[in-house]
């Protein structure tokens, strides 16, 4: 604690804790003990009040080591030392300030209490949202006094602004903003793109025509695959450099969706030639066991009998549903996310069945009934 406050009642420090936090930032979530309460700043830290915290929305583009940085940055300025680290989130704590007094305690055993008048400690989660291609990010005192807290809580919330990554509602972790700042960046990544006199658009109309002059022939395509994935990551890179300082938001997503939806129609047929042993192979083994009812697929796929769901017609429905929407789609990012929608409704079917008792942990217990949704999709549902 602070000389200054050293010798003042509990009741007058809390109060002044929130005063010189209004003066910060009131859109913050910041919840009080009243200025007469008597509790002691160790009693602050067990109670249910609730420390600042900020959380924001931003696009996948901004990466985790870019917010690690700005809140070490922000952690820095307050005397905040790193506590715990981990690929999701770091844990920060500012201790006593270096006086000679504390110096010399630092060398002595400290009890719990005393530890409790001096620490304060922050955290940073970011954590990611795939459905909307979206990076939840979210900073929050865990102990200590909020003023403390909020210093480098708004710090860091400055930094953002500056960057001008803000772009999001706070708070709301499946923001409805998500899909209409991607429309509106894939609406004027097409404007530039269309445009062959502008410098993107001159980039994409010469990337189109170097693509159709080396891989228009299907079957010699087929066997150069890597170099056409890497000229086309490569174009996409080139031509969100030029967009990505106009296109603030998902610029690189919505550039990669307007190329794929020009280009993947045939890019399909090289990948259909490429994989076609596989493809009659996989065929064939569906169409052996197109007459089989679910419950003999999963004696036959081997699927163990705490995983197996009897007595249900179309076990699998959401997840056969999911899988059929993948040709509906041409950029390679949603089709992920059908993919990754499929096995999460496979895996809510089996929990639903056992009422959380068993769970699809492991991927050996995953592969059989991920290959017995593949097995029934697109047969069993159009029938």
């Amino acid at each position: 604690m602070d000389r200054s406050t050293a010798g003042r009642p509990e009741s007058e420090i809390e109060s002044s804790i929130v005063s010189e936090q209004g003066k910060i930032d009131k859109s913050l979530e910041l919840h009080y003990l009243p200025g007469t309460s008597k509790l002691s700043p160790r009693e602050i830290g067990k109670s249910r009040v609730r420390l600042p915290c900020f959380k924001v929305v931003l696009p996948i583009s901004v990466s985790t080591s870019f917010l690690f940085d700005i809140f070490l940055t922000s952690c820095n300025k307050y005397k905040f030392l790193v506590s715990e680290q981990s690929s999701s989130s770091i844990t920060a704590i500012q201790t006593l300030t270096s006086t000679m007094r504390n110096l010399f305690t630092c060398l002595l055993p400290i009890s719990e209490e005393k530890k409790a008048r001096t620490s304060s400690i922050v955290r940073i989660d970011v954590t990611l949202n795939e459905k909307n291609c979206a990076r939840v990010v979210t900073v929050r005192g865990m102990y200590g006094f909020p003023n403390r807290i909020c210093q480098v809580i708004q710090t860091f919330k400055d930094l953002l602004e500056k960057a001008g990554t803000e772009f999001v509602k706070e708070n709301k972790e499946d923001s409805d903003l998500a899909m209409p700042t991607f429309q509106t960046a894939y609406y004027q990544v097409s404007r530039f793109l269309s445009n062959n006199e502008a410098p993107a658009g001159k980039l994409y109309s010469d990337f189109t025509e170097e693509f159709w002059e080396k891989y228009t022939e299907i079957q010699i395509s087929a066997q150069n695959t890597k170099s056409m994935v890497n000229f086309i990551k490569n174009s996409i890179d080139g031509i969100n450099e030029i967009l990505s300082k106009t296109v603030a938001q998902y610029s690189r997503l919505a550039i990669e969706k307007y190329i794929f939806t020009k280009i993947f129609a045939h890019i399909k047929k090289i990948y259909i030639e490429k994989k076609s042993e596989v493809i009659t192979r996989f065929l064939e083994k569906r169409s052996e066991n197109q007459t089989k009812t679910d419950e003999e697929l999963m004696q036959q796929l081997d699927i163990k009998e705490k995983f197996c769901i009897k007595g249900i017609k179309n076990p699998y429905f959401s997840a056969i549903e999911s899988l059929n929407n993948l040709d509906k789609h041409s950029c390679p990012i949603d089709k992920l996310n059908c993919i990754l929608e499929s096995t999460t409704h496979m895996k809510t079917t089996v929990i639903d069945y056992w009422h959380g008792r068993e769970e699809l942990e492991t991927m050996d217990d995953q592969l059989p009934s991920v290959k017995q949704v593949l097995i029934i999709s697109q047969h069993r549902l159009s029938s």
